[in-house]
């Protein structure tokens, strides 16, 4: 793999690794970032100073008035709103992979590459979000080919959703596309912005391993579970002020860190699926006020990597789990290790919610809190 360069305070390889998908024809590889918190445990202020980078990296080329910021699921929706937060008065919300009760359904297009290919985006009050919205910037983790940017842009369009005045850009942390390419889409209306250009050479040669499958986590001893339900008042899926979430967020983190307790102790913040950016919050909050010896934060995700033990790889050990949102979906969680306390942060609003298993990925640690931020 080339880095053609890179723009952040990062590392090269603090930003980009390559690992294998499992069973995916389309694109055997994946690009792993271990700075942002969703597959990787970081120490929180990590990501989110990543976030900050990349936004400030599109203020360079915009101004940010009137835009709404479109973040994309499940990897990106921590680095959209941590890119909206960057500008004031913006907007912000995320593509979803859940059926969401009493939403219209704006635009459904197809992620052609990934595991899960139906992306759409669901909103209560799309007119109210967009009114006098002069400019959408796509967040994503990373952009190879811009396939996916182009099929959302053509699906708003085809809504009639959007005015034919307006703008359209593209940010992510890495870049990976063409020049040709580039200037294609660019031509087609669509602007690009990143942190880190890399070549999309010799990716497939590099990511062939003899992968042990996933495992799933039995536990030999007794643990305690104790739960903390907050109100979300403003889902990201749905569209929000930016603002106003991110203030909601931190008032969640707040009331944590009001009834845990977590001096001394070594800390692992997991987040569900699309759920990512509370449970970074919820970490640098214990990690700046709380006194704990460290705080880690990851997530679990729909996205099936094989792991390995080579050196620089950055996957060495992946559970299967039920998903705390359907329990009939398979979810992930990769590289867990030993923690005095574990704090598991979702949105999901399901009535049977199955922790067990991924409390099980965790079997050195008997001490968890489960944080039910839902409506």
């Amino acid at each position: 793999m080339i880095i053609l360069e890179n723009k952040s305070s990062f590392l090269d390889d603090e930003l980009v690794r390559i690992a294998k998908r499992e069973n995916n024809a389309k694109r055997s590889y994946v690009l792993v970032n271990p700075s942002q918190g969703k597959h990787v445990p970081v120490s929180p202020e990590k990501p989110l100073r990543l976030f900050k980078e990349l936004g400030e990296e599109v203020k360079k080329h915009t101004d940010g008035k009137n835009t709404l910021f479109i973040g994309f699921a499940e990897t990106a929706t921590a680095v959209g709103i941590g890119v909206a937060i960057v500008f004031e008065n913006s907007r912000y919300i995320h593509t979803t992979r859940e059926c969401i009760k009493n939403a219209e359904m704006i635009a459904e297009f197809k992620e052609e590459h990934s595991h899960a290919v139906q992306q759409t985006l669901q909103c209560c009050n799309w007119d109210k979000l967009t009114d006098g919205i002069e400019q959408i910037i796509f967040v994503e983790d990373e952009i190879s080919t811009g396939k996916t940017i182009e099929n959302f842009v053509n699906a708003l369009r085809a809504s009639k959703r959007v005015s034919s005045s307006m703008k359209f850009a593209a940010c992510s942390v890495i870049n990976g596309m063409t020049k040709e390419r580039t200037e294609e889409l660019k031509a087609f209306g669509i602007e690009f912005y990143w942190l880190i250009k890399i070549s999309m050479a010799d990716y497939i040669q590099s990511a062939v391993y003899d992968i042990e499958k996933a495992k799933t986590a039995i536990r030999q001893d007794t643990c305690t579970l104790k739960e903390i339900s907050v109100i979300r008042e403003y889902n990201p899926r749905l569209g929000v002020n930016t603002y106003d979430y991110v203030q909601s967020v931190q008032e969640l983190a707040k009331k944590v860190a009001e009834n845990v307790s977590v001096k001394d102790k070594s800390v692992a913040v997991i987040g569900t699926e699309e759920c990512m950016y509370p449970a970074i919050k919820v970490g640098e909050y214990l990690l700046n006020s709380a006194n704990p010896k460290l705080v880690r934060t990851h997530s679990t995700t729909r996205s099936p990597i094989e792991p390995h033990s080579d050196d620089g790889y950055p996957l060495t050990n992946r559970y299967t789990i039920k998903s705390l949102y359907d329990n009939g979906r398979i979810n992930y969680i990769y590289n867990t290790d030993d923690y005095d306390k574990v704090i598991i942060v979702t949105d999901s609003e399901s009535d049977n919610l199955y922790i067990n298993e991924l409390m099980n990925t965790f079997d050195k640690c008997s001490d968890f809190t489960l944080v039910r931020f839902s409506k």
